[in-house]
């Protein structure tokens, strides 16, 4: 699967192959981009609009399109679909983002709060045993996809557990994951010369991004089925 992130206007979204959504941070940005140009045999687009004021459109749509954090990120969602992007989408949170059961709230969420789609059918674990990886059905006027990924585990619920414990694997230091994460990030820095989560894992096997990354590489390799089945 091909990496891209960088648009020349808004209607490059639409030759996109998927679009994903990480609300405001950046860090998971850098990660997917070195993940993705790991996996082979594909030319698709994976695409972070982060930035409409850069894509030429309007001040009145650059309000909708501005990212957010928590699951209020599928309201965003929803104007992409209004725009007929038809996605499928990836949806990449912290597990700290959802309150009890992620199946329940992302359900909840699209009943209660989003009016432009609903479910088209009931959510998906996309492995049975754990439902940090999801996959949604939607409709309104046209049928697309999301594919939900929630980072992090019981013991830290955001993605720097996970660039801990690579940090840990490659250089034998662990860094307490669950700090501030701008000084999780400082010290990331001091051990591995970046902050960049992507250049962490550049020298990472497919294996090894496997073990790291389950739900991440899960949630890719169900983009890619829903893309070229």
């Amino acid at each position: 699967m091909k990496f891209k992130k960088e648009f020349e206007n808004f209607e490059k979204l639409r030759e996109c192959s998927c679009i994903a959504l990480t609300g405001n941070g950046s860090s998971e940005v850098g990660l997917v981009e070195v993940v993705t140009q790991k996996l082979d045999g594909t030319l698709n687009l994976l695409c972070f609009p982060h930035y409409p004021s850069k894509l030429g459109v309007t001040e009145e749509m650059q309000k909708k399109f501005e990212p957010r954090t928590t699951l209020a990120i599928l309201k965003v969602l929803a104007n992409y679909v209004e725009a007929s992007i038809h996605g499928p989408f990836l949806v990449i949170l912290d597990l700290e983002n959802f309150k009890t059961n992620i199946v329940k709230d992302v359900k909840n969420q699209i009943e209660r709060d989003i009016k432009s789609f609903s479910l088209k059918e009931e959510i998906k674990r996309i492995n049975s045993s754990d439902d940090k990886a999801l996959l949604i059905n939607c409709q309104n006027e046209k049928i697309f996809t999301i594919v939900m990924c929630a980072m992090g585990d019981k013991t830290c619920p955001k993605t720097e557990i996970h660039i801990a414990k690579v940090i840990e694997y490659k250089y034998g230091v662990w860094i307490d994951p669950c700090q501030d994460k701008e000084e999780f990030r400082e010290r990331v820095k001091q051990t591995t010369g970046t902050k960049n989560y992507g250049k962490v894992v550049t020298n990472l096997e497919i294996e090894d991004l496997v073990k790291f990354f389950p739900q991440l590489m899960i949630s890719l390799k169900a983009i890619e089925d829903i893309i070229e089945p």
